[in-house]
């Protein structure tokens, strides 16, 4: 991404298992024309994502 100020990252906080990969991403339910994530479930509820140039 350019503009480092619109996203953060997450890190794995758990000092025990610092090299597994943590995701609350169940399931992508729907993928957008360049095949990024459009519509994903988390272990709870369903996000509709919006991906753009803007924040």
């Amino acid at each position: 991404m350019k503009d480092k100020d619109s996203y953060e990252m997450v890190e794995n906080e758990d000092e025990e298992s610092p090299n597994e990969s943590v995701s609350s991403i169940t399931k992508v339910l729907e993928w957008n024309d360049t095949g990024e994530a459009k519509v994903i479930e988390h272990s709870t509820h369903i996000h509709h994502l919006t991906l753009g140039d803007r924040v």
